[in-house]
């Protein structure tokens, strides 16, 4: 074990960092409650973890059996609670930017976690359940707050139409409108990219259909994005 210490030192640090990081940038946008709630978790997680493996040493030392597997299973699940805990604490105050950051940091103690559950051959264990954790509950966050998840579809087909790409931007238009039917700017995008392509057949099909849906559900026309695009780059094709 005593080869694993300066692992678990540095990803202290690193939980550190990201954490200080995060309450930083949100500034005073970030609650007085919850930044003190958020520096308490981060306590609680770094004595718990350093308790734990001081108990390791000196049930070891003592001659009992008090496995370091068995240890480090328990400071993975841990630390699982804590991120998981932290983001969902801390995502309602952040930008989709540091959203991004903090999934790929929860991402990252998912990798650690899949390359320290492989063992050498037989295994004494069955299935390792621990890096399921996180992605399960980045999920659920993302199934739960769609409105995130939309904007980071849409910034990324912006991105794509303003390279010029036309399948990339349907294709992420496509999945922003089945979660959320009536959406103007995808539906627009949609149409845009189509017209700027050439495929004036497939446009005219992506705005009726748009058209139909608005009317029958919800008894509305087109919003103006949709319309000017409509009229601009098919209409005026034909």
């Amino acid at each position: 074990m005593p080869r694993a210490w300066p692992v678990h030192l540095l990803a202290m640090l690193v939980q550190v960092g990201v954490t200080a990081y995060g309450i930083w940038v949100l500034g005073p946008a970030l609650p007085d409650a919850v930044r003190t709630l958020l520096f308490s978790l981060l306590a609680a997680l770094v004595v718990v973890w350093w308790g734990l493996i001081f108990a390791w040493a000196a049930a070891r030392k003592l001659g009992r059996g008090f496995s370091w597997r068995r240890t480090n299973w328990v400071i993975s699940w841990l630390g699982n609670a804590a991120n998981i805990a932290g983001f969902w604490i801390v995502a309602p105050y952040s930008p989709d930017a540091l959203i991004l950051l903090l999934a790929a940091f929860a991402y990252a103690n998912v990798t650690v976690q899949v390359l320290s559950s492989i063992q050498r051959p037989p295994a004494s264990e069955g299935w390792v359940l621990t890096p399921l954790a996180i992605p399960i509950s980045l999920a659920l966050y993302a199934a739960t707050h769609f409105d995130r998840y939309l904007a980071a579809l849409m910034a990324l087909a912006q991105i794509w139409a303003q390279k010029g790409g036309v399948d990339p931007v349907i294709e992420l238009c496509d999945k922003a409108l089945v979660a959320s039917p009536f959406h103007e700017d995808a539906a627009a995008m949609k149409i845009e990219a189509l017209a700027r392509a050439g495929r004036m057949g497939e446009a005219e099909a992506a705005y009726q259909a748009h058209a139909k849906a608005l009317e029958a559900e919800l008894d509305e026309e087109p919003g103006k994005r949709v319309s000017d695009v409509y009229k601009v780059l098919v209409q005026q094709a034909r």
